[in-house]
């Protein structure tokens, strides 16, 4: 089955919580680093990820996987993608999944990457939720499962992802109308689990 993947990472600037920074802060790193100012984006990273921050942590775990201000480290990045995803941030959760996908720094382990699309494709990342359709349209980490990868794809399209309006048509094309009937049935009863609003998120791409 065709599919579009994405072998990079985004960035997802949003508002800081918590104790680490003011949106002054955040909004003087973002420029820096649109710059491509990377050692110094980096060095004003590193106290608000060491203070906590789930986004620095994040970004800061970004910076070390592509080598941006310092030496590419994938353990390094691995290490700051857990400390934000054990604060349920979203993008460092899809973050450790991409690595486990791909098999970036760590042994390829399609189970792992799918149970790190789930943490974050249940806070309603379209991101994750593309790349858990496409686990579940493979058979990769699990039984293949055209239903089930329909309803990944339709609710990552819903929150604007293209990649995965381009995967639900091809997918489509080789569904029965039963298979698509059960998958509108999946995402009505995961619409409904779910409150509203939970997709929206900013990316940036680097």
């Amino acid at each position: 089955m065709a599919k579009t993947r994405s072998f990079l990472f985004s960035l997802l600037l949003l508002a800081c919580a918590g104790l680490p920074a003011s949106a002054g802060q955040v909004d003087a790193i973002k420029a820096v680093y649109q710059n491509k100012e990377y050692p110094a984006a980096l060095r004003q990273l590193l106290p608000l990820a060491e203070a906590g921050d789930p986004e620095a942590q994040y970004i800061t775990g970004f910076m070390f996987g592509h080598g941006q201000g310092t030496a590419a480290d994938q353990s390094k990045a691995l290490a700051w993608f857990h400390t934000a995803a054990d604060q349920d941030y979203a993008d460092a959760q899809f973050a450790i999944g991409l690595m486990y996908d791909d098999g970036r720094g760590v042994r390829q382990d399609y189970q792992n990457a799918m149970s790190w699309y789930l943490k974050a494709a249940e806070q309603g990342l379209a991101r994750a939720q593309n790349n858990l359709g496409n686990l579940y349209n493979d058979g990769l980490g699990t039984p293949e499962n055209y239903p089930r990868a329909h309803m990944w794809y339709a609710l990552s399209r819903a929150a604007g992802d293209e990649r995965a309006a381009r995967n639900l048509v091809l997918l489509e094309d080789v569904m029965t109308p039963g298979q698509i009937a059960e998958a509108r049935i999946l995402v009505q009863n995961w619409t409904a689990a779910h409150p509203p609003g939970m997709a929206g998120f900013v990316t940036i791409s680097p």
